[in-house]
């Protein structure tokens, strides 16, 4: 019996090897690329790198672009803040800003690089000259009626 279970394993063996011989007839090893194969996929790996590399930098720039346009949004912001501010603490202050009266009569000359200030002239004093100096009167104070002059009084203003 041991010669006859020897067989059928030797049977068993020789039906797989004929069956790897055919399977490798059948599938041969695949080739190595030829040439002008391995070119086409240098020069396809070579344009996927650049335009990569062009997106990358799009994007970059993109980025940049965007960052700068925060930027000046913020900055716009921050000036409209500053001033609105200033405007505030200029009401507060009486209307006067950075030394100078904010909120006096101002005349427009149509011209916009300058603006010149209305003279102040008394509305119940008629005596006297005019002042020397060029003197203005701001709207806070405008809105007051000064005391009336008592009669005969003398101002000495001549």
């Amino acid at each position: 019996m041991d010669d006859l279970e020897a067989m059928r394993l030797k049977a068993i063996r020789d039906a797989q090897q004929r069956t790897r011989m055919e399977l490798l007839a059948s599938n041969p090893a695949p080739q190595p690329p030829t040439e002008r194969e391995r070119d086409e996929a240098h020069r396809l790996l070579a344009e996927q790198m650049v335009q990569r590399s062009l997106s990358m930098q799009m994007e970059a720039l993109r980025r940049r672009e965007m960052m700068k346009h925060q930027l000046i949004m913020q900055r716009q912001a921050e000036s409209e803040r500053a001033k609105m501010e200033e405007e505030e603490e200029a009401s507060v202050a009486g209307g006067i800003t950075n030394g100078a009266i904010a909120d006096a009569a101002v005349v427009e000359t149509g011209r916009t690089d300058e603006t010149l200030y209305e003279n102040y002239v008394p509305s119940k004093v008629t005596q006297g000259a005019t002042h020397p100096d060029h003197v203005v009167e701001t709207s806070t104070l405008s809105q007051l009626t000064p005391p009336d002059v008592p009669e005969g009084f003398d101002h000495r203003l001549d």
